[in-house]
C-alpha cells in the first residue's frame, strides 16, 4: 500500500501552529521536536532549489524504514535540474528488496516516460531483470546504478535525508533516531533496521559485589520500562565475560 505525499507551505504552517500550541501548554519537549522538524524541512527545501545533476534525465530513489513502515523518496531530474520530488509511504514491509521490487513494478507501470538512468541507494536482487523490463517498456536502454562516490552519491544522501524526514513526519517519530537506525542497519548489512536493541554492562567494586544492567531501545527510542538490573550469582571475582554470559543466559 503506497501513499504519495510531500510537505508544502500549508503543512509547515500547520506544524508551526502545533509548536506554538505545545509551547502554550508548557509541553516544551514536543515544541522543541516540532521546531527541529520545521528547520529540517526548510533546510531541505532550500537545498533542493539548487540541486542539479550531470546526467540530464534520471530518477533517484532512496529508502528509509522503521519497524514495518517505510518511505521511498524520489528525486526526478529533467534537463539536469530537479523537476519534482515525491515521497511514497508503505505501512507493511518485510525487506528492502521486496519493497523496492514491488514499488518499481507499480510505479513504472503507471507512467509513460521512463528516463534512461535510474539511481538507487540499495542493490536489489535480479535488478538486471528490471533493466530489461524497463528497456522494453521504454523502447530504449534503461540502466540502474548504485553509486558509491562522487556527485551521484551526494544526490543519494540528500534523497535519503528526505526519505528519513518524510518517514519521521509520517510516523511522528524523531528524525535523528531514525537516521541513526538506518545508518546502523546499512553498516551491519541488515535488510531493515533492528526493532529492538539490548545493551549490557557489568560493574563491580574491587572484584566484588558484581552487578549487571540491561538497557533496551525499541525502534531507536529508549524503553525504560524494560531496563533490568542483575545480581551476579555464579561468578566470583572480576570476570566481566563470565558475568555477561550469566545475565544474557538468564
Amino acid at each position: 500500500y503506497i501513499k504519495n505525499g510531500g510537505m508544502n507551505s500549508h503543512d509547515i504552517n500547520s506544524l508551526k501552529e502545533k509548536m506554538l500550541k505545545a509551547s502554550e501548554n508548557l509541553d516544551f519537549e514536543l515544541a522543541a521536536r516540532l521546531r527541529d522538524r520545521i528547520r529540517n524541512i526548510e533546510k531541505s527545501r532550500e537545498k533542493q532549489k539548487v540541486i542539479s545533476s550531470t546526467y540530464k534525465n534520471q530518477d533517484v530513489f532512496a529508502i528509509a524504514s522503521s519497524g514495518e513502515k517505510a518511505c521511498i523518496s524520489m528525486f526526478k531530474f529533467r534537463e539536469g535540474k530537479l523537476s519534482d520530488k515525491k515521497n511514497f509511504y508503505f505501512d507493511e514491509i518485510l525487506t528492502k528488496t521486496e519493497t523496492y521490487s514491488n514499488f518499481l513494478l507499480q510505479y513504472y507501470s503507471s507512467i509513460d516516460y521512463i528516463p534512461s538512468r535510474i539511481v538507487m541507494d540499495y542493490q536489489i536482487e535480479d535488478y538486471t531483470l528490471f533493466e530489461e523490463w524497463l528497456s522494453n517498456k521504454n523502447s530504449q536502454k534503461v540502466s540502474i546504478h548504485f553509486p558509491q562516490k562522487g556527485e551521484q552519491l551526494k544526490l543519494l544522501n540528500m534523497c535519503l535525508s528526505n526519505a528519513i524526514e518524510g518517514l519521521s513526519q509520517y510516523t511522528e517519530r524523531n528524525s535523528k533516531e531514525m537516521s541513526a537506525l538506518n545508518e546502523l542497519s546499512s553498516l551491519l548489512g541488515f535488510e531493515i533496521p533492528p526493532r529492538r536493541i539490548e545493551s549490557y554492562d557489568i560493574s563491580n567494586t574491587a572484584g566484588s559485589n558484581n552487578v549487571g544492567a540491561m538497557v533496551v531501545f525499541i525502534d531507536g527510542s529508549p524503553e525504560k520500562r524494560l531496563y533490568r538490573k542483575f545480581k551476579i550469582k555464579t561468578i566470583i571475582g572480576q570476570d566481566d565475560y563470565g558475568s555477561l554470559s550469566e545475565i544474557i543466559d538468564r
